[in-house]
């Protein structure tokens, strides 16, 4: 798909997926209109595509959405539904497969110039749009005069469905509103003995099959006395049933909190980058 004219415009992060019945979903960058199934997959500047194969390679349709937005995870269900999950900066256009001509809906970030924004969108398996959550995430430092840190910023790494939950792996700097009784609550450690840092957290969240009640599954987060050497590299999960699995390699004082309480982990730090 040859979507995009410049070769420093593409997103390497282009995740695909696998529906039951061998129908195939790619994503990537969109800076120029391409055409996919017979039709014009139109852009507007630049934007993000899906576009879906069956299981003989053949073309079915592509669906395009407009702003600056990368497509970071994409799954799909028992009934061939797929998710799309992703990162935009401002105000962007999640569409379905008929484009700004039939069903979407306008997302928006008050952060303008950077991809800190994310959101989760369902599609049938016709492409057409079901359901969207967007999410921000919002600087909330104990003593703004002595903060240190990144922008707040949230974005979804990973997503996947198992019987009839959709669970979504969130990364988050700042405090994010998930729903009108949940939000992620931002942590910060005292650093270098003069300021507040915020340290980026990790939950899994769990929705029922139309993006509804959020739920936090599990959360590892820096401790209040983390220390200025804490940070998650990386944090990954799996689905079994009814049994989820996490994994992560971090370092310093962090907390795993899960519906069966919390427990603290000494993650030991070298001071030479060895993480554990």
């Amino acid at each position: 798909i040859s979507a995009v004219g410049e070769m420093d415009a593409v997103d390497f992060n282009s995740p695909a997926a696998m529906d039951k019945d061998g129908n195939i979903y790619v994503t990537g960058t969109q800076t120029q209109n391409f055409e996919f199934a017979g039709k014009d997959a139109e852009v507007l500047a630049i934007g993000a595509y899906v576009a879906k194969y069956n299981a003989e390679g053949e073309e079915l349709f592509a669906i395009t959405l407009h702003g600056s937005i990368s497509i970071t995870a994409i799954t799909t269900d028992a009934d061939n539904n797929f998710y799309v999950a992703g990162s935009f900066a401002d105000m962007a256009y999640i569409t379905g497969v008929d484009g700004v001509n039939g069903d979407y809906e306008i997302i928006e970030n008050s952060e303008a110039d950077s991809r800190t924004a994310a959101f989760i969108a369902k599609y049938d398996a016709d492409g057409n749009l079901l359901a969207v959550k967007s999410y921000e995430a919002v600087t909330n430092a104990p003593m703004m005069d002595v903060y240190y840190g990144n922008s707040a910023s949230v974005s979804i790494e990973n997503i996947a469905v198992a019987g009839a939950n959709v669970y979504a792996q969130l990364r988050y700097n700042g405090d994010v509103v998930l729903s009108e009784t949940s939000t992620l609550v931002s942590k910060y450690v005292f650093a270098w003995g003069f300021c507040y840092m915020d340290c980026a957290s990790t939950a899994l969240i769990s929705y029922d099959s139309n993006l509804e009640n959020p739920s936090t599954v599990a959360e590892l987060a820096v401790t209040e006395d983390g220390g200025d050497a804490t940070s998650i590299n990386s944090f990954a999960f799996a689905i079994d049933g009814d049994d989820v699995y996490v994994a992560a390699m971090s370092q310093g004082d962090l907390a795993l909190t899960t519906s069966a309480g919390t427990e603290t982990f000494k993650f030991e730090y070298d001071g030479m980058g060895t993480t554990e």
